[in-house]
């Protein structure tokens, strides 16, 4: 799945909290998702604007810019912790100062977002948690949790 697109405010939701913090459902995940998915993105020529950027299900973030593509692998460890490996393609003849600006600039924005994806977590944990409404902005996150709960068989946000 490639999804580039948006989400009304309030009408989609995020999902419980189990999704998030059960072992039971990262076992599941780990078998049904991560084990046995190969995802085949395309063909070049398909591809619209340079600085588009796509989340690929189960587990890749492709982001393409005039310069150079970077792509984001995500490997679940556990409900609560994900290696992530960053990797870069830069274009023929790119000079070396813009690749190591480029790296120097993502790495940046990575460690914060990765921040902000430990504080959710976290939040997410809570006892208190419920699930909310996800932001214009989030749309590749409920288009992710649309593309989990097929893989798991799962008719309903409802936990089994």
């Amino acid at each position: 799945m490639a999804y580039h697109g948006h989400v009304l405010p309030g009408l989609v939701r995020t999902l419980p909290r189990p999704y998030y913090t059960s072992r039971a459902i990262y076992r599941e995940e780990a078998e049904r998702i991560f084990s046995r998915r190969w995802v085949c993105v395309g063909r070049t020529a398909r591809l619209p604007e340079a600085g588009d950027y796509y989340s690929i299900f189960p587990n890749l973030f492709l982001t393409l810019l005039p310069d150079y593509a970077m792509w984001h692998t995500l490997e679940p460890l556990a409900f609560d912790r994900t290696r992530i490996v960053c990797e870069w393609l830069f274009a023929a003849g790119a000079p070396e100062a813009g690749a190591k600006d480029a790296v120097a600039f993502w790495d940046v924005t990575n460690r914060q977002d990765w921040h902000v994806c430990e504080l959710a977590q976290q939040g997410i944990s809570s006892r208190a948690y419920t699930p909310g409404p996800y932001a214009t902005q989030e749309s590749l996150l409920a288009a992710f949790d649309r593309e989990l709960l097929a893989a798991l068989g799962r008719t309903d946000r409802g936990v089994e």
